[in-house]
């Protein structure tokens, strides 16, 4: 009887602390998420900004959401590279404006630029901080 007791209070506080656990923060990420309302604090500013746009439920994007974390991850100290997302299918106008037809769409905004010019090397961590490099003039080495 003793050892039933102790299993419910022990249950009991270990239910209490976790319901009462403030809810896990999210992850730091490396790539920002643009919107209509963000769009311009970063593109066509003095950096040069690598801009995915995807679905969420396009499965090529996912595969490709971590690679671009490792390329952000390797530009984060670069004051004049950024990294971005946009998710084409909750900001149309966007999609539109950029003549996106296909997901993932990964483009290229030189600094100081609105016009972009899309990517088409290999869609890997080293093609993609090679990319940015020779856009850029930067030597990030691989990730």
């Amino acid at each position: 009887m003793k050892f039933v007791y102790l299993f419910c209070t022990l249950v009991y506080a270990l239910h209490t602390q976790v319901l009462s656990a403030p809810p896990p923060s999210k992850e730091a990420t490396y790539v920002a998420s643009l919107t209509p309302d963000n769009f311009n604090d970063f593109v066509g500013r003095d950096q040069g900004v690598l801009v995915e746009f995807f679905a969420p439920w396009c499965i090529h994007c996912k595969r490709l959401a971590p690679v671009l974390e490792l390329v952000g991850h390797a530009f984060e100290r670069e004051k004049r590279v950024r990294i971005a997302k946009v998710d084409a299918i909750a900001h149309p106008a966007l999609k539109q404006l950029y003549d996106v037809s296909g997901f993932p769409t990964l483009k290229w905004f030189p600094a100081g630029s609105f016009v972009s010019e899309n990517f088409e090397g290999s869609r890997d961590a080293v093609g993609i901080v090679d990319y940015v490099n020779s856009k850029a003039d930067k030597r990030r080495p691989h990730v």
